[in-house]
C-alpha cells in the first residue's frame, strides 16, 4: 500500500513539474548587431584617396560601409573635377583675351568706333585709383575703353597712341583720358575722377547720352 502511494505522489509530482515547464517562458540571448560607423562617407569626401582604398577592400565584405565611403570619395572626385574644370576654362580665357594693345587701339580708331583712352602710369597712383572707376563705368554702360600705361610702352607704341589724333591739353602728366569717335577728338580730362565725374565727363564727349 505504502508503496503504491509513493508512486501515484510521483506521477502527480512529475505532472506538476512538466506543467511549469510549459509555463516557463524561454529567453535567448541574441546577439548586438554590429554598428556601422555612420559617417565613412564624410572619411571619403575628406579624403578620396583613403576612400578609394577602403571601398576597394570592403566591397564584398562590409558592403554598406563600402558604399558610404565610395560614395564620398565620388562626391569628392566631382567637386575637385568641376572647380578644376571652371579654373581651366577661367585661365584659357584670360590667356585668349590678352593684354589690349596699341594696334588693336588703332584698328578701333581705323573703324570710326567710339572710344575712351586713358594714358597712365604703372606707378601713378592718381592712375591706379582711376582704373577701377572707369573700368567699373565700362562695364556698366557698355562703351569701348583702353587703358594704357605708357611706362610698359614701346617708343614706337606710345607714339602711335600720342600723335595719331591730336590731343589737345596733353601736356604728359597721367592720368590722361581722352574720347574719340568717328575719328575726331571729342575731349579730354588730365586727373583721376570720382565716378559722378566720370559720368558728367562722358556725357560731356556724348559717350552717353
Amino acid at each position: 500500500m505504502a508503496k503504491q502511494v509513493k508512486k501515484n505522489v510521483k506521477k502527480e509530482v512529475k505532472k506538476e513539474i512538466k506543467k511549469e515547464e510549459k509555463k516557463v517562458v524561454k529567453f535567448e540571448v541574441k546577439k548586438a548587431p554590429k554598428r556601422s560607423f555612420k559617417a565613412w562617407w564624410l572619411v571619403g569626401l575628406l579624403l578620396p584617396p583613403l576612400g578609394l582604398v577602403l571601398y576597394i577592400m570592403w566591397r564584398k565584405n562590409r558592403k554598406d560601409d563600402a558604399k558610404s565611403v565610395g560614395t564620398g570619395a565620388l562626391v569628392s572626385a566631382l567637386i575637385w573635377l568641376f572647380f578644376g574644370l571652371s579654373f581651366l576654362i577661367h585661365t584659357n580665357g584670360e590667356q585668349k583675351k590678352g593684354p589690349v594693345t596699341v594696334a588693336e587701339w588703332l584698328e578701333s580708331y581705323e573703324n570710326g568706333e567710339d572710344l575712351v583712352t586713358v594714358v597712365a602710369s604703372s606707378t601713378c597712383p592718381h592712375c591706379q585709383n582711376l582704373k577701377p572707376v572707369i573700368t567699373e563705368s565700362s562695364e556698366k554702360y557698355g562703351y569701348k575703353l583702353f587703358f594704357f600705361e605708357a611706362d610698359t610702352l614701346g617708343e614706337e607704341d606710345y607714339n602711335t597712341l600720342t600723335t595719331t589724333i591730336e590731343l589737345e591739353g596733353y601736356e604728359g602728366y597721367v592720368p590722361f583720358t581722352f574720347v574719340v569717335s568717328n575719328k575726331k577728338f571729342m575731349g579730354s580730362h588730365t586727373g583721376e575722377m570720382e565716378d559722378e565725374d566720370l559720368t558728367e565727363f562722358l556725357k560731356e564727349t556724348k559717350i552717353l547720352k
